[in-house]
Order: structure tokens, then C-alpha cells, then sequence
């Protein structure tokens, strides 16, 4: 499996994370829309845009793995100890998310994302 290097502007190899440095938003649907900046391959920080996660706000350690090309999984822990698991597809610009919030209860949605910045 490629390693997975810091996208820059001037390369387009399909296994480099191209999240690095932007900002993107997801529609999950209803009144679930999140948005994401990805600082670096170990930092994001969580905005929520509407609903009842509108103003949550959360900077995670994330960890990020190539699964092919243009399709990575991205993991986090948020501090009230939800789990999510990404598989972000940037070929077909959709997010698969599989959350485990607090108490086991266990989610599954996915959404259209597009890059803001």
C-alpha cells in the first residue's frame, strides 16, 4: 500500500491525502451539515453548520489511510468519546461515515462533500 504524502497544489497523485490545508462541507442530510478543515494528516477540526449540532466546534487527532486510489478512511475520538470512521471518497465526492456515540448507539449515513476553501 502508498504511503500517503502532504498534497500540494502542484501534484496529483491519486494516493496523497488532498484534504490537507482545505476546508470541506458535508450534507448528510435533514438538518445535518458538517464542515471539516483538515490541518495537518493528524488534526481536523469539526463544525457544526445546522440543527442540533449547529456551533459545535471540535479540534481531533485524526488518523488517515489510504485504501485506494482517491478513497482514504478517516478516524477520530471525539472528547464526549464518539467514534467515527470516514471512508471519504474524492473520485466520487461522497462521505460514508459510521459514528458510535456514547451508550453504543451506532449510526451509519453518508452525504455529498464539496471543498469550500
Amino acid at each position: 500500500m502508498p504511503s500517503i504524502e502532504y498534497m500540494t497544489n502542484e501534484t496529483s497523485d491519486p494516493y496523497s491525502f488532498p484534504a490537507v490545508g482545505h476546508l470541506y462541507e458535508v450534507d448528510y442530510g435533514g438538518d445535518l451539515l458538517v464542515r471539516f478543515k483538515f490541518h495537518s494528516l493528524s488534526s481536523m477540526t469539526i463544525y457544526g453548520m445546522k440543527g442540533k449540532y449547529k456551533d459545535f466546534v471540535e479540534t481531533v487527532k485524526i488518523e488517515v489511510t489510504s485504501i485506494r486510489q482517491d478513497v482514504f478512511m478517516v478516524a477520530w475520538q471525539e472528547e464526549n468519546h464518539t467514534t467515527v470512521v470516514h471512508v471519504e471518497d474524492f473520485g466520487e465526492k461522497v462521505i460514508y461515515a459510521n459514528i458510535t456515540k456514547p451508550g453504543n448507539e451506532f449510526m451509519r449515513i453518508e452525504g455529498p462533500f464539496r471543498r469550500v476553501e
